[in-house]
Parts: structure tokens; C-alpha cells; sequence
């Protein structure tokens, strides 16, 4: 996990402070050094509504001391801003160079934090880490909805590095579209679905021979979407799978995992009970954020 040195959290609800913390530095053990941010952005000023945290830089103090006590190798830094927090958010994880991004996706509104990480998502500079209202597990069951694609081929790396340190094991999906009309000649749906599931296969394969998967299993599955029921096959998967952990691979506007995004991974990051990891290659997407950066200037 040495990509992942410098973490940062960013605080929303207190409620949900306390487990984002918990998991962050379970996140930041795997790294074994570095630096953890814990950012609130406070975005009630001039908007006549009270912020969200009770106390401001003296609960991320407490919080951190808390929390992050066990973890001496920990470089901790602590910061509450206020204004638009898709910008503040963005703008501090560039200044300081971070690594990861992790960010609440349960909380008392989930429909507006949900539509705030998938923006995030699209325009972060770096992976971002999207949980639940309690997340849960060790990252030692993880699930890659995939293509055969660089971009999937980036996710898997990834879920196998996070395995690696955790002594996981990592399932590629990859969910393939049918039609689910039989056309004439073929006696059933399932033996319509054959030739489609023998492609998506070969998609995997393909996939996997260019990825160093090194000691740890990794295995893959196709399932077929003859309803055009993406997430909730998803979802099943990974109850099925007792997974704890899913990997998807990011690119800002241009895709995650073939078809992962837009309202995709919204519906993904609100549903979904376990941690979602958007693994992105670092820096990609900085034109996109000094655009936006550039738009923000022009507004003020």
C-alpha cells in the first residue's frame, strides 16, 4: 500500500466522524507511515444554517487524539475551512499532494453526499475511498467489476496490492449485457446467454494476463444483465460474496470500469453496505480541477 501516504478524511457529520476515522486508520496501517489530513469544510457560512460539527478545530483535535492515538508513525494535520466543499475538498488535496481521498457517503443526507462524491470522483486528482454510514470488514473479500480494459486492468492492480497487505483474495466481475428477447432458432435463454458469457470470459482472461496478480488468488465470474438491472446484480454480488471492500477503476468523464459512472456509481455509492474504492492514476484528471479552479475565480 506505499502509494497511499498521505491520507485525507474529510469530516462531515459527527456522527459518522468517529467510524471514517477508525476505518481511515486501519486504511493508513497498511502504508505503516505517512500522513493523515482531517479536513472539515464548513459551507453553513452566509447561508444562514448552523455547521454540522459542535466545535469546529477543537473536535477534529479530540477526535484525532481519540482515534489516531495508536498510530505513532502518523504525521496528523487538522484544518476546518469554510465555502463550497467540492472545491475546498479538491483544492486541499492538490496543495498537499494527497494520495488518497476518503469521504462519508451514508449520513443524514445520503441523496446530496452521494451526488458529492460521485463529483468528486470524477474530478479527484487521486483514488478516492467512499464509505458507508458504518463500514465494516478488513478488506480481505474484494470485488472488481471489470472489462477488459486498462482502466479494469488498474483496479485489479490495485485490489491486489490492498490484498497483499491485508492477506485477501479478490474476485473480478465482469456483468455483461444480453438482450432478452431469444431469437428464433434457439431453444432457451440460458443457451442464448452461452456464447455472450464464453466473451466475457475471454475478457477476463485477457485481462488478468496483463495484470501481476503474484501470490494472491484471484479469481473471475460473468453474470449476465438481461433486464438492464446492473446494480442490483452488483449488489447481490457482493452479498453473495460476503465481500467487504469494492474496487472500481476511475477516469473522470470517461469511464470506470466500461460503464461504472455517472448515475452507475451515484446508485453504487448509495446502496452499496461496504467501502468503494475508485482507483485512479494520480494527477490524471489536474487539467479538469485547475478548470474548475478557474471557474470558482471567475464566480467570486
Amino acid at each position: 500500500m506505499h502509494p497511499y501516504r498521505k491520507i485525507q478524511v474529510c469530516i462531515g457529520h459527527p456522527d459518522h466522524a468517529v467510524k471514517m476515522l477508525e476505518y481511515s486508520a486501519a486504511v493508513f496501517r497498511l502504508a505503516d507511515q505517512g500522513e493523515i489530513h482531517l479536513l472539515h469544510v464548513d459551507s453553513s457560512a452566509g447561508s444562514g444554517r448552523s455547521s454540522m460539527l459542535p466545535v469546529g478545530d477543537s473536535f477534529l483535535r479530540e477526535l484525532a487524539a481519540r482515534t489516531l492515538e495508536g498510530i505513532p508513525s502518523a504525521q496528523v494535520f487538522l484544518k476546518t475551512v469554510e465555502g463550497n466543499p467540492l472545491i475546498e475538498i479538491l483544492k486541499y488535496s492538490v496543495e498537499n499532494d494527497i494520495d488518497l481521498l476518503v469521504l462519508g457517503g451514508g449520513g443524514p443526507d445520503p441523496e446530496h453526499e452521494a451526488a458529492l462524491a460521485r463529483r468528486i470522483t470524477r474530478k479527484s486528482t487521486c483514488s478516492v475511498l467512499v464509505l458507508p454510514l458504518h463500514p465494516e470488514g478488513s478488506g480481505k473479500r474484494i470485488l472488481v467489476p471489470v472489462r477488459d480494459t486498462e482502466c479494469s486492468a488498474q483496479a485489479v492492480a490495485t485490489a491486489v496490492e490492498i490484498a497483499e497487505a491485508t492477506g485477501g483474495e479478490v474476485l473480478c466481475l465482469n456483468v455483461f449485457q444480453v438482450h432478452s428477447g431469444v431469437p428464433r432458432g434457439t431453444h432457451t435463454l440460458e443457451e442464448h446467454i452461452v456464447p455472450f458469457k464464453e466473451l466475457a470470459d475471454q475478457e477476463c482472461e485477457s485481462l488478468l494476463s496483463r495484470v501481476d496478480t503474484g501470490a494472491i488468488p484471484v479469481t473471475y465470474e460473468s453474470r449476465p444483465d438481461t433486464y438492464g438491472k446492473l446494480i442490483e446484480i452488483l449488489l447481490e454480488a457482493i452479498a453473495d460474496r460476503a465481500t467487504d471492500l469494492v474496487v472500481i477503476g476511475a477516469r473522470g468523464r470517461t469511464g470506470a470500469a466500461g460503464v461504472l459512472l455517472g448515475d452507475t456509481t451515484e446508485k453504487l455509492i448509495r446502496q452499496t453496505p461496504v467501502p468503494l474504492f475508485a482507483a485512479k492514476k494520480k494527477g490524471e484528471c489536474l487539467g479538469l480541477f485547475e478548470a474548475l479552479m478557474t471557474m470558482a475565480g471567475q464566480q467570486d
